[in-house]
């Protein structure tokens, strides 16, 4: 068919033996003469440093499970790539579809990996979407977006990699849909800063660090999530400097049982549902906050904390329900702030000492 590009026509071989980069690399550059799009077929092909060209798509037959990369693989060949593919450049690139699989690989290896310079790139913003695709136990991020304008990552499973989930550096991006799933650090870290994003029904769960770290945020929107087991706090706004997250509504989101890992930690603010420093313009409303232990009553409940504040400037927070939300303080105030801050109308006690009312599975 006109405009399809199977890469086993250009010698990819499906038996997870064979280095096939070259010839995946060849379906894409024929790909890009067009743009067309390049198929990927049930098997499990090797692979790294792809590189990917404007306007292409490259796809496969999803049916990944929770446990379990799906029917189209892509897994890295080598410990010494950068990724096992890259977008940078690839203005409107699609990805969709497939597994990829790091096998913890190398050290700082990423699944998909964006590196560029806006102003570089003739002002085209990249505009690359990630839909259906399992990204699973990469060295380095799952997904790593340095300088990334106006991009989707929908209905993924992005899972078990050495550092973060997702990791963004940029602008105008939609996060939909996707699982966060017991990466080693953050499930979303924005560093050095992200702004105008939306993040709508995603499930954020047992990573090592925070569920969403938002770091030199400004317009985003984080609504109807479910935030579960961090090792340390669900959600974590901050700054580092004199510069602050503006901007950002925190709206109708389940947020249970954080804090995992910081139940001891000498900073013990790290042990909450959610925490915000330096912030404003913030708005925290309509949420669940839980508290529970490991599933099955297994482990120590946390967190200590709902919320923790410092350094805010006209921030609401109101008409959360808390009731057995954590186990000392709903709100712990830390002082310092130059501007209004509302904080009412929240219903809920801590648990205590009592353990039945502890949620578990």
């Amino acid at each position: 068919m006109e405009g399809i590009f199977n890469i086993m026509d250009f010698g990819a071989k499906p038996d997870g033996k064979t280095d096939s980069t070259a010839a995946i690399q060849a379906a894409i550059d024929a790909a890009a003469e067009i743009p067309g799009t390049v198929v990927v077929p049930p098997g499990v092909f090797l692979c790294a440093d792809l590189q990917m060209k404007p306007g292409v798509r490259i796809e496969g037959k999803s049916a990944w499970r929770f446990r379990g990369a799906g029917q189209s693989i892509l897994q890295l060949s080598r410990p010494d790539a950068t990724c096992l593919i890259n977008i940078s450049g690839a203005v409107g690139c699609s990805i969709a579809g497939l597994s990829l699989l790091g096998g913890h690989l190398g050290e700082n290896v990423h699944g998909v990996y964006l590196h560029f310079d806006y102003f570089g790139n003739g002002r085209q913003e990249d505009t690359p979407t990630i839909d259906d695709c399992f990204i699973e136990k990469f060295s380095g991020d799952g997904v790593h977006l340095y300088r990334v304008w106006c991009f989707s990552i929908r209905h993924s499973m992005i899972c078990r990699n050495k550092k973060n989930g997702l990791l963004v550096w940029g602008w105008d991006g939609f996060l939909s849909d996707n699982w966060f799933t017991g990466n080693y650090q953050c499930g979303l870290a924005c560093a050095p800063e992200a702004k105008s994003l939306t993040c709508t029904g995603n499930r954020i769960e047992w990573n090592g660090g925070a569920g969403f770290d938002l770091r030199h945020t400004n317009a985003v929107n984080v609504t109807g999530n479910y935030f579960d087991r961090s090792g340390r706090t669900g959600i974590d706004i901050w700054n580092d400097d004199s510069v602050q997250s503006i901007n950002i509504t925190i709206t109708g989101n389940i947020i249970y049982r954080n804090g995992k890992n910081k139940l001891n930690a000498e900073d013990k603010s790290e042990c909450s549902q959610l925490r915000m420093r330096r912030c404003a313009n913030v708005t925290v409303s309509g949420n669940c906050f839980a508290v529970g232990t490991d599933d099955q009553g297994m482990g120590a409940a946390s967190p200590k904390y709902g919320v923790v504040y410092e350094q805010l400037c006209g921030c609401v927070m109101q008409g959360n329900v808390m009731e057995h939300g954590m186990l000392e303080e709903a709100f712990v105030d830390l002082g310092g702030h130059t501007g209004a801050v509302i904080v009412k109308d929240n219903a809920g006690d801590p648990v205590g000492d009592d353990p039945q009312l502890i949620a578990h599975f």
